[in-house]
C-alpha cells in the first residue's frame, strides 16, 4: 500500500499531539521547524509503516525536508 500526503500529515500530527504540541501543520511544513527528535521521527515512521503495511527505509528515499516528503518513503526491500 502506498502512502498519501494525508497519511504523512496525520502521522506527524498524531506524534505532535501526543507531545502536547499544537502547530498549524500542512504538507509543506518543514520538518526542521517541528522540533521532532529522533524518537519522535521513529514514532512517525512506525505509524507510517503500520499504514503502509510494510517496513520503510528512509535511506532509500529523497531527503526528508517537508511533511509531504514522508509520503514518498520507500519500502525497506523492493516488493516484486
Amino acid at each position: 500500500m502506498s502512502l498519501t500526503i494525508e497519511d504523512a500529515v496525520a502521522a506527524v500530527r498524531e506524534v505532535l499531539e501526543h507531545k502536547g504540541v499544537a502547530v498549524a501543520l500542512t504538507s509543506d511544513t518543514p520538518l526542521a521547524v517541528l522540533a521532532l527528535d529522533s524518537l519522535d521521527l521513529a514514532e512517525v515512521l512506525i505509524i507510517l509503516e503500520e499504514k503502509a503495511r510494510t517496513d520503510l527505509d528512509p535511506r532509500r528515499s529523497a531527503p526528508l525536508r517537508r511533511v509531504a516528503d514522508l509520503a514518498a518513503l520507500r519500502p525497506a526491500a523492493e516488493e516484486l
